[in-house]
């Protein structure tokens, strides 16, 4: 008898791969890591926001008592805090006064969204075409803008396609464009 390993009789028993076929069970190593990495990319916890990092900032919508705002302007119009788009700005928070009856919203926005009080910009939206006319002038406040919305804008002889006519004016001219503002409807062609 001889001494024979059963180890290597099993050895020589299995068949053996050739090499293209051991080349084609093996994944290339660099596809592997880039696996690992899209793994890992998907799996990878998101930064978590710190509650102590972010700032409490005050806008338009919390300055305003809207009650005594309501009462204040004609029968049917109300006045909502909305967030908008204007272009390539970011979003901003603005004032929206509205009404079923009409066809236009007055918007009043703050020319710099955390300084509510300050420096306020007039539009007019009309919700038929889609467009937003900007009044020629901004108001140094926000109360000045709020009672010119509410003494002016919201009345109900206020013609919306006034303002777009006085914003094809320049500045010069604001003063008489200005008049078509309080105009009534007929009146102005």
């Amino acid at each position: 008898m001889t001494d024979t390993d059963p180890a290597a009789e099993a050895d020589s028993s299995v068949p053996t791969a050739t090499a293209d076929e051991s080349a084609a069970d093996e994944v290339p190593s660099e596809s592997i890591d880039v696996l690992v990495r899209r793994l890992v990319t998907v799996f990878k916890s998101e930064p978590r926001v710190d509650l102590e990092t972010i700032r409490e900032r005050t806008t338009v919508r919390n300055v305003i008592n809207y009650r005594a705002l309501n009462r204040r302007l004609d029968p049917g119009w109300a006045v909502d805090p909305e967030i908008v788009k204007f272009g390539d700005e970011p979003l901003a928070d603005a004032l929206v006064f509205s009404h079923t009856q009409r066809s236009y919203d007055v918007i009043l926005k703050p020319v710099d969204i955390f300084l509510p009080t300050d420096e306020i910009e007039l539009y007019v939206h009309d919700r038929n075409r889609g467009i937003r006319h900007r009044l020629v002038q901004t108001t140094s406040s926000l109360a000045l803008a709020l009672d010119h919305a509410a003494s002016t804008l919201t009345h109900r002889h206020f013609n919306p396609d006034a303002p777009y006519l006085a914003s094809l004016v320049d500045d010069t001219e604001a003063d008489a464009a200005a008049e078509l503002v309080d105009a009534p409807f007929e009146d102005v062609e």
